[in-house]
């Protein structure tokens, strides 16, 4: 039911975005646009993967150990999932996946999963600092957003590199959390603490998980300024990496179907200085195409990731 429900409101927020607007100019803004540079563009699709299942083998901070192509199975197979399921919820199926094919124990497996997606915000929230304080057009709203998206990236890089912080987190966590949930807290603190020494004890290892993180997310954000110049638009790079991620974060928000509609809006909005509506709407078309290609992508690995390994390893 609440499925239906976030399908019904996406549809109805594109219904009410597109009676607003001139859909046969929306239509035009795709008919002009660069098809070499739209191909361009979905070829970092490549780059984005490659790293991302590079960063993943790297995290795994226990256990035998994972491939590239394993991590890269595993994180298009938990794109399949975020296409059905909100706030890219399909990440946390990694940690099934982990202890399905017999890597991790379930503490283990969810710190690493944890780690990932915070590391994934900080990136994303960097550049979204860096790219609003670049920006030439000021407004309230904005500014606003860049004082809570830099409280964003200190509250997360505590809670990453902070043994206190953390351990501060988990027992306020334990003291709110019914009792049955007590010695699980437990054993994600543990941990979470081994992720930490594992990261932080390797200056090297560091260095390199965090270059990743931001390669990541740079090349993502240089995707969506490879879409607005294939759309023909002058928006600059620090303005597209200053506010795609704010429309990346509304997309997030449980509200509709994969950020359908929210995300479509909120392009329309913040990129309203440099787009006009109709190629507002025809970039968060792409950006739905984006999230689509990978869901897509990783639907045939599904049932390879579920799959127990055939020497029935589990971990200890």
């Amino acid at each position: 039911m609440r499925a239906l429900a976030t399908v019904a409101t996406g549809v109805l927020i594109l219904g009410v975005l597109y009676w607003r607007i001139d859909l046969a100019r929306m239509l035009a803004v795709f008919a002009a646009a660069d098809l070499f540079w739209l191909a361009v563009a979905f070829a970092f699709h490549v780059p984005m993967a490659v790293l991302a299942a590079v960063r993943l083998r790297l995290m795994v901070y226990a256990g035998p150990g994972i491939s590239v192509a394993e991590a890269l199975r595993f994180n298009l197979a938990a794109s399949a999932l975020n296409v059905v399921l909100p706030s890219k919820m399909g990440d946390f199926a990694k940690t099934w996946f982990f202890q399905r094919r017999g890597h991790l124990s379930g503490p283990q497996a969810l710190a690493l999963v944890l780690f990932e997606r915070i590391s994934d915000t900080l990136a994303l929230l960097f550049f979204c600092a860096a790219g609003l304080a670049l920006l030439s057009e000021r407004e309230p709203v904005v500014d606003a957003l860049a004082w809570v998206v830099a409280a964003g990236v200190a509250a997360a890089l505590t809670l990453l590199i902070s043994r206190r912080f953390a351990w501060t987190c988990f027992r306020a966590l334990s003291r709110l959390s019914p009792a049955r949930w007590r010695d699980k807290l437990g054993s994600l603190e543990e941990s979470w603490g081994q992720m930490q020494d594992y990261v932080f004890r390797d200056p090297v290892r560091t260095a390199l998980l965090a270059l990743l993180s931001l390669g990541i997310w740079f090349s993502n954000l240089f995707q969506v300024w490879l879409f607005l110049h294939a759309l023909g638009t002058a928006t600059p790079l620090p303005a597209a990496m200053g506010l795609a991620p704010l429309a990346i974060l509304v997309g997030l928000l449980p509200v509709t179907f994969a950020g359908v509609g929210t995300r479509d809006v909120a392009v329309v909005y913040f990129f309203r200085n440099y787009l006009d509506a109709p190629a507002g709407a025809a970039l968060g078309v792409l950006l739905t195409v984006r999230y689509l290609l990978f869901g897509l992508a990783g639907w045939p690995f599904l049932g390879v990731v579920s799959q127990a390994p055939r020497d029935g390893r589990r971990p200890s």
